[in-house]
């Protein structure tokens, strides 16, 4: 009995080896009545809560303008601060479009201030109108600019480097860019660690704890 306690004991310590050390989840699945912080992205844009037609036929956010942007945008914890420290290393989000004219959906994240602005990275470039989609986006928050820029991230004008920027996020955005009067909606929106590490313990590993 005792060998099967410390090898358990064993396994948990080598499985927690390989998540981060602070790691943490965001997450807003807008089933509760309110917006959590979440506010138009522009001043001509519109955000609401939806009481059904979600994911899950539950609640959504809706966003809408007349001039061509859309989305969500949140300026406070979990949202923002330090993503290395907080164990980020992807974004997840459900969205539906209900217009035409969208040329592009984005997340964004901006640099300490309104001084400043940041980096984006598409999401998307499925467009179909009326239908759910998840997307998820992978990243590195200590990456060099050039791993950065090769993952697909665009740096703005007027921003810091992109692990800079992923140390002090000042907003989290979902952007949505196009023409016209557009309308859209997200739901389930999540930053976290929660995908699969790349390295696991093998099983010749965990047969030699128990040898």
């Amino acid at each position: 009995m005792t060998r099967r306690v410390i090898f358990v004991s064993t396994m948990l310590a080598m499985l927690l080896g390989f998540l981060p050390a602070n790691a943490d989840t965001a997450f807003e699945d807008w089933n509760n009545g309110v917006l959590n912080g979440w506010s138009g992205n522009s001043s001509n844009t519109s955000v609401a809560w939806e009481s059904s037609g979600g994911v899950d036929d539950s609640g959504y956010l809706s966003s809408q303008s007349e001039f061509g942007i859309i989305g969500a945008v949140h300026n406070s914890e979990p949202y923002i601060g330090d993503y290395g420290d907080s164990g980020y290393d992807g974004v997840r989000c459900s969205l539906k479009f209900f217009s035409t004219g969208i040329t592009e959906a984005l997340f964004r994240v901006r640099y300490l201030s309104t001084f400043y602005n940041g980096w984006y990275i598409r999401v998307t470039e499925d467009f179909t109108m009326g239908v759910w989609q998840t997307v998820t986006i992978k990243f590195d928050p200590t990456w060099s600019d050039e791993d950065a820029l090769a993952a697909g991230w665009v740096q703005e004008a007027a921003s810091a480097t992109f692990a800079e920027t992923m140390a002090n996020v000042y907003t989290c955005e979902i952007r949505v860019l196009g023409v016209g009067s557009l309308s859209m909606g997200m739901d389930n929106f999540m930053l976290s660690n929660d995908f699969l590490p790349t390295s696991t313990p093998s099983w010749d590993m965990v047969k030699s704890l128990y040898r």
